[in-house]
């Protein structure tokens, strides 16, 4: 698959642990004002991916427009904020099945010719998802098989996944399972 543009693509990419720091500093570069709805959903973005700053990837661009946002957001408990968006999304993830868990936030990976596949589920309580390994295994074994499937239905054997993982992160204690 190939992508092409009659006019230059523009492209912002910056070593920081969030686009939406990207996104709310084009705001601010671009002198346009910023409706309180935008300013929460990028705050609320910024706090979901650096795992409310305290993600190895946080930069200080993103401290920074996380305080800012949180200016223009009117959010006063910006820490309240994350805990209560990590606890719904953990409510959300101990609701999927096994399936949706493997598949859900799972990328594939190449290096030195071994293909892995890995998925995240970042949660507060790691128990709940613990207490299913077992079916997530099975379900990482069929993932493995099925990414050797071809857009024609023909299987590949060279295209499947020679390991699948599920990362368990526990964004409360900073740890992850595999």
């Amino acid at each position: 698959e190939s992508f092409s543009s009659e006019v230059p693509v523009f492209m912002d990419i910056r070593p920081w642990g969030s686009m939406s720091t990207i996104v709310a500093h084009s705001f601010i570069r671009s002198n346009r004002p910023m409706p309180k709805p935008i300013a929460r959903i990028l705050l609320a973005a910024i706090l979901s991916d650096t795992l409310n700053l305290r993600s190895v990837t946080a930069t200080t661009a993103d401290r920074m427009m996380v305080t800012l946002l949180s200016i223009l957001g009117e959010v006063d408990d910006i820490d309240g904020l994350a805990k209560g968006m990590f606890r719904a999304k953990t409510e959300w993830i101990v609701n999927l099945g096994a399936y949706e868990r493997t598949r859900g936030d799972q990328k594939d990976f190449t290096c030195n010719g071994w293909k892995l596949g890995i998925a995240v589920l970042e949660v507060t309580d790691v128990n709940p998802v613990l207490d299913v390994a077992d079916k997530l295994i099975l379900e990482l074994r069929i993932l493995k098989h099925e990414k050797g499937k071809t857009k024609d239905g023909v299987h590949d054997r060279r295209k499947e996944l020679d390991f699948s993982y599920v990362f368990v992160v526990d964004v409360t204690n900073q740890r992850s399972q595999l």
